[in-house]
Order: structure tokens, then C-alpha cells, then sequence
């Protein structure tokens, strides 16, 4: 099971968190309700199409030609060469492709991240593939920044071989979880966090 407020993994015999310290049985509080409040000037927009592009779109981009052929092929086995049936198969697999990747594009133009003096905010995808959602959490209510995939040495951040990351947002309300960030956005974004919040 994971933690809910956090989302690290834990025991069920466990009542403690060992990543966040929070109880299990503590209940999660209610997402606050920002509306009355100010954001401050905005420091830096983070974009991240072209991290989703290379990683949700290019590779699929490639790998669909050659499985569509192999997917043929075998259609012809299955079916003694019937090519009216195979031909089907493959003219809806390459449609069902198509529109995860149309529907894939327009996912990763939407997603961003802005950094402001008081809150971090941005859109981000959901669990389910091609949808997002809006977040925007403020430097108050953050009780820590889990980072994985980032070099951190004696306070100096240093380039990781993991180009994307895990960069979670850990509050009362339960966990943010930034994906599609890159090494050097995480890092950035975690140096504007840490320098804000000591203010």
C-alpha cells in the first residue's frame, strides 16, 4: 500500500510513514480554497511538451511502423492469408495509434509549471493517459519536496543520468505529483521553492 499523504510505499502493518512521519490513521484534510488569496509575481514558467514529446510521442513514433508490419505479418498467419482481415486489423490499429498520439500531443502542449513568490501552480497529467489536471499549492502548505532522479551533493545540484525525475509536492492534503519535468526543471524549481520558503 502507499502512504496517502506522500504516496510512498509502506507496510499495511505499518501506522507510521517512515518517508513523511504522518500517521495512517490521520485523515487528510480538506484542499484550501484559494481563491481570496494573492500569488505574487510570477518567476519562471516551466514548459514541458518537449519532455513529453521525446518521451510519450517520439518512441512510439518509431516503434508503430515495425509492430504494425509484425502485426500483419501474423494477422496473415492466424487468418491463412486472408487478407481482407488482416487488412482490418491493421487499418484500426494504425487509427487507435493515431489518435493516442494526436491526443498525446495535445496533452504534452498543455502541461507547464510556473514558479511564483508565494505558490507553485501548473497543469499536469493525470493517471489516466492523455488527460490533465491544474494544481496550485502554496509555499505554506508544503511540508516537504520528495525528489528522486536529481544529484544533490552539499547543497550544489548536479546533473542525474535520469531524465525524468520524480518531483512530489508532499502537503496535508495529500501528494502532487510533478511528472514530465526534466533533470535541470527539477532541480530549478526546487532551488525557487528552497530560497522562498527560507524567506
Amino acid at each position: 500500500m502507499k502512504c496517502k499523504f506522500c504516496k510512498a510505499k509502506m507496510s499495511r502493518s505499518d501506522n507510521l510513514c517512515t518517508e513523511c512521519g504522518r500517521l495512517k490513521s490521520k485523515p487528510l484534510e480538506p484542499i484550501p480554497d484559494y481563491s481570496g488569496r494573492e500569488k505574487g509575481k510570477s518567476e519562471r514558467f516551466f514548459t514541458m511538451g518537449k519532455n513529453y514529446f521525446y518521451k510519450y510521442i517520439l518512441f512510439p513514433l518509431i516503434l508503430i511502423p515495425g509492430a504494425g508490419m509484425m502485426g500483419y505479418v501474423i494477422s496473415l498467419m492466424i487468418f491463412d492469408n486472408n487478407n481482407a482481415i488482416a487488412d482490418t486489423l491493421l487499418m484500426c490499429a494504425g487509427a487507435g495509434a493515431l489518435v493516442y498520439l494526436i491526443l498525446a500531443a495535445i496533452t504534452a502542449s498543455k502541461c507547464y509549471v510556473e514558479v511564483y513568490r508565494n505558490c507553485i501552480e501548473g497543469r499536469i497529467p493525470t493517471k489516466i493517459p492523455c488527460f490533465t489536471k491544474r494544481f496550485i499549492v502554496y509555499y505554506d502548505d508544503i511540508i516537504r519536496v520528495n525528489m528522486h532522479g536529481v544529484g544533490m551533493s552539499m547543497g550544489n545540484v548536479k546533473r542525474s543520468s535520469d531524465s525524468y525525475p520524480g518531483f512530489v509536492l508532499v502537503t496535508d492534503f495529500g501528494a502532487i505529483d510533478i511528472k514530465g519535468l526534466n533533470d535541470s526543471q527539477a532541480a530549478e524549481i526546487y532551488a525557487h521553492l528552497h530560497a522562498y520558503r527560507r524567506k
